[in-house]
């Protein structure tokens, strides 16, 4: 049985004010659609003007105000599970993933003089692996956004050496005088271990310093 999800850490959207241009455009057709309704003329319980007028409200209102708010709503960043996920797409999703602690650089991107006096701005994430910046746009408060981000991607590394210096096997320690197999034993280390008479391990091979060397016994 799987447990519930885990809580996302940060969700993030485009800032609101983008929705502001599909507002004005809800109210302007509403009341233009009123208003050219109340003239249309009514002759002979014939409402065609009227519904041509209805028609054409929805439309507009369809095109310039219920799509971009589909579009703002389904279009977010998502940090959860170790991994920044973007997601956009009104009638089919589409995304790309890339792991905190595969992050090397958050860079704040300005490139307005309104952006930086109201405090929003993009951010774009470059991974470590050469591929292109994932790019958060948009966003408000977007100097703090990179703060928290930052931290995320921080815990996310610590998280990541640790695991693998547990899943790392343990080193193998070899006493004082004993070379590792299929190795050459240096002078010194036949030195200690003809002084601890240590027998030397097979696959070794014995060297002589140069000029030291023992003649035969007469």
């Amino acid at each position: 049985m799987r447990g519930p999800a885990a809580r996302p850490d940060m969700v993030l959207r485009e800032r609101w004010g983008v929705l502001a241009a599909p507002v004005a455009v809800l109210f302007v057709v509403v009341g233009a659609a009123s208003y050219l309704a109340a003239l249309a003329p009514d002759r002979d319980g014939r409402n065609w003007p009227r519904i041509a007028v209805f028609v054409l409200a929805v439309g507009l209102i369809g095109r310039w105000s219920a799509v971009p708010w589909l579009r703002w709503l389904s279009n977010r960043y998502t940090v959860a599970g170790g991994r920044i996920v973007e997601q956009h797409g009104v009638w089919t999703q589409e995304g790309r993933a890339i792991a905190l602690a595969r992050v090397a650089d958050v860079r704040v991107l300005q490139p307005s003089f309104a952006e930086r006096v109201f405090g929003t701005g993009s951010l774009a994430v470059v991974p470590d692996d050469g591929r292109e910046p994932l790019v958060l746009v948009g966003l408000p408060q977007v100097k703090r956004v990179r703060t928290r981000l930052l931290r995320l991607v921080d815990l996310a590394r610590d998280a990541a050496y640790h695991a693998a210096r547990q899943s790392a096997p343990p080193p193998v320690r070899r006493p004082p005088g004993r070379p590792a197999p299929g190795t050459a034993e240096t002078a010194d280390e036949a030195f200690v271990r003809k002084t601890l008479r240590i027998d030397r391990p097979p696959g070794t091979v014995a060297t002589e310093p140069h000029g030291d060397a023992e003649g035969p016994v007469g």
